[in-house]
């Protein structure tokens, strides 16, 4: 996967900020489908300014699980926990199934990849990405292992 610039929800004054996803079509879709197939959502969670993702906690056949959209790109993922620091992702076919038409839906394979960072005088990211200078300088601080943990975080 190729991090994309303006993924992190991060731009410097060189760069465009990216323009955010229409939230309120994905928290609608997030109620159809989920009455659809006998779910429901329990609480949306717009990550406002400390966060990159809409995390939409839905209880579905008595489990809890999350829904995430990243804000910037149409990216879909699902995880069975989410806090400040710590996302668990996991595969959920039912719901990738209905949201891969809209969205591109990331598997756990595709979030949990290592990223590559090679420290020295000046941090590189050596994941494929398109990032833009301050959101290197994000990666740097926050030395994410995961891609998800860049894709979906809650730096500020």
């Amino acid at each position: 996967m190729i991090l994309r610039e303006g993924i992190t929800g991060f731009h410097d004054a060189k760069s465009e900020q990216i323009p955010i996803v229409d939230q309120k079509q994905f928290k609608q879709l997030c109620f159809s489908v989920l009455f659809r197939i006998e779910g429901t959502v329990v609480e949306i969670k717009d990550q406002c300014c400390h966060g990159n993702f809409i995390d939409v906690e839905v209880s579905l056949q008595g489990t809890k699980l999350h829904i995430l959209l990243n804000k910037y790109y149409p990216i879909v993922a699902f995880a069975s926990y989410v806090d400040f620091d710590n996302i668990t992702f996991i595969d959920e076919p039912k719901l990738s199934e209905e949201f891969c038409s809209s969205y591109q839906v990331l598997s756990c394979r595709d979030l949990n990849k290592p990223v590559s960072l090679k420290l020295g005088a000046k941090t590189c990211l050596l994941n494929e990405n398109e990032l833009n200078q301050a959101e290197l300088k994000q990666v740097a601080y926050w030395k994410p292992r995961t891609i998800g943990e860049i894709v979906f975080n809650q730096w500020d």
